[in-house]
């Protein structure tokens, strides 16, 4: 009976925590002694019962252990944050990423009203930063800002101490397309002259990107399977390879992303991966224009440890929302050739499942898993 009552008050406590504020919790517990109170000694157990089951003392002290510690943790979540919040970038700093990142961050620390400090954690292609942050305490005090690739291929190729499922969802907030590029001498004038070509001669064109597995070599295997024709890839190592090897005429095209084209003007994109034109680069028309509708990129987002309080959560994303709508941080992302793309925690999630799963099945496909 009394285990029984332990375990039924131990759930009963989470629960409140997780639906109530302090206030109402407080005033649940002292609702909950009242009609222990007020309960008929006789149907209570007796102290000599007590004193000869142990299990009741065990019962009554562990629930008053756990709404005592539900309530400070509630407080805690209340007046989250009073310290300043860590951000992992699993890349080296001046990257498009840690620039992304430091961007957000500054606008986020008005939000929060509290310092946010940006740590790189790079390493083993941004596998070392989110194994770390999968190890952090989910209290808020430690997130991450991180591209796709490390979140939604990498536990595909590798085996890893987390996966998809192993992160709460903060935000997203910029997207980096994709562009096809060429040199200026390049006899391919359209996205239609590449198609045309590779349909006349399957696995002639060569095409070049950051390595095996990332997000623009999967790009390039949805982009030409959406064609229905046949290209072979060339891994580089990094974007800044794959535009060599393309400058070098190693390779007939290069998908690579909108800030390394935008910097770069002796290349010359094809079309660019996004549903409009982008700011910096409006002389390049979108896939769909060039008549295939398709959209490729490498997304930026805000993750933490599973499990956070539900109060940090919320503001968290309401944080994240206000500093990414923020004119700052728009014009910010603009000035690199980047789209502004904002969805909340429900929705980046489901997002970034999708892709998950989506760039899985084509990892799987290529034979590329891990093993």
């Amino acid at each position: 009976m009394c285990e029984s009552l332990f375990r039924i008050i131990v759930t009963l406590a989470w629960r409140i925590s997780d639906v109530l504020p302090l206030a109402a919790q407080i005033e649940s517990m002292r609702a909950s002694l009242g009609v222990w109170q007020q309960t008929p000694a006789k149907t209570r157990p007796s102290e000599e019962t007590m004193s000869k089951r142990p299990q009741c003392a065990l019962a009554l002290a562990a629930s008053l252990a756990v709404t005592t510690l539900v309530a400070s943790g509630t407080a805690h979540a209340a007046d989250y944050p009073d310290k300043p919040v860590t951000v992992i970038v699993p890349y080296g700093a001046g990257g498009l990423t840690d620039t992304m990142a430091r961007i957000l961050a500054v606008a986020l620390e008005k939000e929060l009203k509290q310092s946010v400090a940006v740590v790189n954690k790079k390493g083993a292609a941004g596998t070392v930063g989110l194994t770390a942050l999968s190890r952090a305490k989910p209290d808020g005090y430690t997130v991450s800002i991180t591209p796709a690739a490390p979140l939604i291929n990498q536990p595909h190729l590798r085996k890893l101490p987390y996966d998809i499922a192993s992160f709460d969802y903060i935000c997203q907030y910029a997207e980096a397309p994709l562009i096809l590029a060429v040199t200026p001498d390049s006899p391919f004038k359209t996205l239609k002259d590449v198609f045309d070509a590779a349909r006349a001669n399957p696995n002639k064109l060569t095409y070049g990107t950051a390595g095996p597995g990332t997000i623009p070599h999967v790009a390039g295997v949805r982009l030409f399977g959406a064609a229905g024709v046949k290209a072979r890839h060339v891994p580089m190592a990094g974007d800044a390879g794959a535009m060599t090897a393309l400058l070098g005429k190693h390779v007939d095209l290069a998908m690579l992303n909108t800030a390394t084209v935008a910097k770069k003007t002796t290349l010359r994109g094809l079309a660019i991966f996004a549903p409009a034109r982008v700011k910096g680069l409006e002389s390049l028309p979108t896939g769909k224009e060039s008549g295939i509708d398709i959209n490729l990129g490498i997304w930026v987002g805000m993750i933490a440890p599973k499990g956070l309080p539900q109060a940090v959560r919320t503001r968290l994303i309401s944080g994240c929302e206000r500093a990414a709508k923020s004119k700052e941080v728009l014009d910010r992302i603009a000035s690199l050739s980047t789209t502004a793309l904002f969805r909340g925690g429900k929705d980046f999630a489901a997002d970034a499942k999708a892709d998950f799963d989506g760039n899985g099945k084509i990892i799987g496909e290529l034979n590329m898993g891990k093993k």
